[in-house]
Formats: structure tokens, C-alpha cells, sequence
């Protein structure tokens, strides 16, 4: 099974909606959001797998609206080389999709301090990730492979 997933490393999330086909930088014709969420429930939580449960939280609401958080160093160990922080939207299968998300960092600026959408997951060796950066290097502001071994900017 494939999903769509997203990596937060201190980042704030707070809306997420994926839509069906389409481009742009604007909403195409006959767009119809499959998926949004704005954090306001509890249960929201619920609609991830993540690679560290312990960091990942929602956020209290404040200027902003409510928010999916992490907070502190992952622990999880990837089987190669790829980001480690990952919160996955598991129970949804998308094909081609436009995803609006809002995010913020926050906290001091420091290397890879970053968020990654992945896509076409197969599992946790196999999959793409988008890799958006504040400041870009070798590794970032591309879009990687991971199949089967560590990740190879493509």
C-alpha cells in the first residue's frame, strides 16, 4: 500500500488539505479536497502513524489555530539513511494530488531544520520525499529516493 505522508522536524502544521488532480499555484477547476484537517479535535492525532509517537503532539490554539507539534530529538532509527521524524497519513491512498499546508518553524534556525513531504511510501525503506529547506545545500531543496538504500537525491 502507498501513502502520503509528511516530516516534521520543529515545524508547526496547521491546516493540511490534499485535493484531487490538478496544478498551479491556485486551486484548479473542480477542485474537491479527499482529505483536511485543522488539529481542532483530539482525534485528530489519530489520522498519523509516526516514527516516534513520544514527540509528535497537537498544539494548544493560539494566533494561528490549533497545530500538529514536535518536540525533542527522535529516537526512531530509519533501516537507511532518510529523515527520521515522520508523521504519516495512513489510512487514505492518494494518486495525483495538490497539497495546501500551512507551516511554521519555530524556535532558532539551525542546519536541516527542515520538512519533508514524502509520497508513494511503500514502507519504510521505499519511498519519495520532497526535502524543503530554509537555507538549501546538497542534500536540500530536492527531491530524494529511498529504495532500499540511503537516500539518493534524484
Amino acid at each position: 500500500m502507498k501513502y502520503f505522508a509528511i516530516c516534521i522536524l520543529p515545524v508547526v502544521i496547521t491546516m493540511l488539505s490534499v485535493g484531487g488532480c490538478g496544478g498551479g499555484l491556485s486551486r484548479p477547476i473542480g477542485y474537491k479536497p479527499v482529505y483536511s484537517q485543522n488539529f481542532d479535535d483530539p482525534k485528530a492525532i489519530g489520522d498519523f502513524e509516526f516514527s516516534d509517537y513520544a514527540i509528535f503532539s497537537l498544539g494548544e490554539e493560539d494566533d494561528m489555530g490549533f497545530s500538529l507539534q514536535v518536540s525533542g530529538k527522535s529516537n526512531y532509527k530509519s533501516p537507511v539513511r532518510s529523515p527520521r521524524v515522520i508523521a504519516l497519513l495512513s489510512d487514505r491512498v492518494f494518486g495525483d494530488f495538490t497539497l495546501q499546508a500551512d507551516i511554521m518553524q519555530t524556535g532558532k534556525e539551525y542546519g536541516h531544520r527542515d520538512m519533508c513531504i514524502f509520497f508513494d511510501v511503500t514502507d519504510a525503506s521505499h519511498f519519495y520525499y520532497a526535502h524543503i529547506a530554509s537555507i538549501p545545500d546538497e542534500v536540500s531543496h530536492t527531491i530524494h529516493i529511498v529504495d532500499g538504500k540511503d537516500r539518493t537525491s534524484i
